[in-house]
This record gives C-alpha cells, structure tokens and sequence, in this order.
C-alpha cells in the first residue's frame, strides 16, 4: 500500500524569489485506509503558501479524525457519515482555518488563497473533492481514467480558490468510486505533460500514466520513491511543459490480485 510523491519549484518562482506555493500531505491509516490532499496556492496572494499548507493539513487531520475517533460501540466516526459528507466536512474544516488564521494574522482572506484537492479511500472505495485546477487520475482495474479533472472557466488562467465564495458552490465530489488499483493527485503544473485535450475534455496521458502506475505497484521504499518524483519533476521535460510549481502524490490503495496496467 505505497504512498509516494513530491513537490519542486517552479523556474518562474525561482527567479522571482519566490518561494514553492504548492502543497501535500499523506497519511496512511492503521484500518487500511489512504488519504491525500494537494493545494496549490494562487501565485496572486501574498500567503497562499502559508494558505496551502493550511488547507492540506487541516482536511487530512479532518478525515484521519473521522477514521480513528471510535464510538462507545467500536465504530469510527466515518462509518456513519456519507463519504460525500466526510469530503465536505474537510473542506469546510480548512476554509475555517484558513479564516482564522487570517484573521488572527490580520490578513485579508485573499491573500492565503489556494486550491485544494482531496482524495480518501473508504472501505474499497475512492472519493475525490476538489476546488480550483490540478487534477486526480486513477487507474480503474485496465484502464486509466480523469476522476477528477481542472474544471473549466471563462477566462484562461482563471481559478476559484478555497477562499472564494461558498464551500458547496465551488466543490466538486466524486464519490464511493470502485476498483481503483492506484490513483495520483497532482497541482496544476503538471497538467500540459500529464493531461491531453480532446473535444474540449481532459484525458489522461497514457505514455506517462501507464508506465508510472506500473512503478508504483512495485514501490517498496516511499522515501526513494518520492524522491524519484521529485528528481523527474525537476527535470528538463517538465520544465519545458511549465515553469510553475508541480506537485505529483500517487497512491496504491491495495495490492491485491495482479491487473494489468
């Protein structure tokens, strides 16, 4: 059940001086259990750094609440909720803490703006939420599919930030998705290497995704691995694709019987 992933710099914010924006986390539960959550703060807010980091930390302590706090009865928190409800109440726990540490600050809430996707698995299933752009893969039995994807705007460049409006009118849930063998979760600085546009829709690209998956059914040191994420995020392919931070999180949900990827 390996975990893995990493984050770099963008050559743009390099030479701005400009520190990293982007953001992860990942917990692996006693139960079985994988949660991951990604943000990438908006390049226009002073904190969104400080922002990102507050959002992922907060929806993963959220949901590893749900999981672990256990009732008089033996049963966790979870068990009684919809996954879709476990989603929101990790969205609105961090658009919290982000409101908080804003105002404890004296900061305008813009200025922490980030986007935030997070990703659990529940008793065999996977759920997904997000606001802004990035995107979640995941390869379901044989074949790779966009579980969630950047979202559309109006304008290009234009993204809807946790901090912006209401939580229930800018999330975007997936839910109780079955058979999934591995998933990624990635920042919006992957998207033109790891995505292709077809018709106006996102599909994942396979020439990546098939052979990275294969990759990380075999991991048996997550440390290595992320390292080997981050030492391809830096590298010179990637960097023709993006000069923003890029943050790649692939997770294996089970191991299970073989399937073919």
């Amino acid at each position: 059940m390996p975990v893995f992933g990493g984050k770099t710099t963008g050559s743009s914010h390099i030479k701005k001086g400009v520190p990293c924006q982007d953001a992860f986390r990942s917990e692996k539960i006693d139960s079985g259990e994988i949660i991951v959550a990604v943000a990438d703060g908006l390049g226009s807010a002073e904190h969104s750094e400080i922002g990102a980091k507050i959002a992922v930390n907060t929806a993963v302590d959220k949901i590893k609440s749900l999981f672990t706090n256990i009732d008089g009865y033996g049963i966790p928190a979870a068990a009684l909720m919809k996954n879709r409800d476990i989603i929101a109440e990790a969205f609105s726990a961090s658009r919290t803490a982000l409101e908080d540490f804003a105002g404890d600050n004296g900061y305008p809430l813009r200025k922490l703006a980030c986007t935030l996707i997070v990703a659990f698995t529940w008793e065999g299933y996977l759920t997904t939420g997000h606001i802004g752009d990035g995107a979640v893969t995941a390869l379901i039995e044989d074949e790779i599919r966009i579980i969630s994807d950047p979202g559309n705007s109006e304008y290009v460049n234009e993204v809807t930030p946790l901090t912006s409006g209401k939580i229930e009118d800018n999330i975007r849930i997936n839910e109780n998705i079955p058979d999934v063998r591995v998933f990624a979760a990635f920042t919006d600085g992957c998207q033109r290497a790891f995505l292709v546009r077809k018709n106006g829709e996102y599909l994942p690209y396979e020439p990546f995704f098939r052979p990275i998956f294969t990759y990380a059914k075999d991991v048996a040191d997550e440390e290595e691995a992320s390292g080997e994420i981050v030492r391809f995020l830096e590298s010179d392919k990637m960097n023709e694709n993006s000069d923003d931070d890029k943050t790649l999180v692939i997770a294996v949900p089970e191991k299970g019987e073989d399937h073919p990827v």
